[in-house]
This record gives C-alpha cells, sequence and structure tokens, in this order.
C-alpha cells in the first residue's frame, strides 16, 4: 500500500480510454445469434388464421379426450373436474 502524498488513481491510455467510452455509450443491443433469421410480423389474416386453427384444435383435442374418457371408464366412477361437477349438480336439480 502506498503511503503519504503519492496516493492516487491509474489513468488508462488514452486510446484505451476512447475506445471504452465508445464502446459502452453507443453499444447496440445484440440478439443471441446474429445469423438468426427474424420472424415476420404477422398480418391480420393471419392472426385470425392462427386463432381459428387453434381454437379448431383445441375443440377436436377436447373431443377425442371426452371420447376417450368415456370408452375407458365404461361404467365406472371417473374423476371428475370442478365445472363437470357443477354441471352436473346443477342439471340434477
Amino acid at each position: 500500500m502506498a503511503q503519504g502524498k503519492s496516493k492516487t488513481k491509474a489513468q488508462l491510455p488514452a486510446n484505451v480510454k476512447a475506445k471504452k467510452k465508445f464502446s459502452t455509450k453507443s453499444k447496440v443491443i445484440s440478439r443471441a445469434r446474429s445469423n438468426a433469421p427474424v420472424a415476420p410480423k404477422l398480418t391480420g389474416k393471419a392472426v385470425d388464421a392462427m386463432k381459428m386453427k387453434k381454437a379448431i384444435s383445441k375443440g377436436v383435442s377436447e373431443a377425442m379426450e371426452n371420447e376417450l374418457r368415456a370408452k375407458a371408464f365404461d361404467g365406472k366412477k371417473s374423476l371428475l373436474s370442478k365445472k363437470e361437477m357443477a354441471d352436473k349438480a346443477e342439471a340434477s336439480k
């Protein structure tokens, strides 16, 4: 440890200091991979088509699941969700 009046911070050389100052202030946010493809922005028609496709596939999956459950639990007690139990309770009233 230095003692006395000669305590000063070490200064960077001028060329290194300028490079460091430039690189920190004007740094552009970079992506994970510079050559990664950028997805195009979706238009209204594309968004609508995607929503429609998702809704159809969700409905088909739900119908298939209900059909498979009915076949699997034929004559047996099945585990119902809260919504289905509430629907059955209302139907029985």
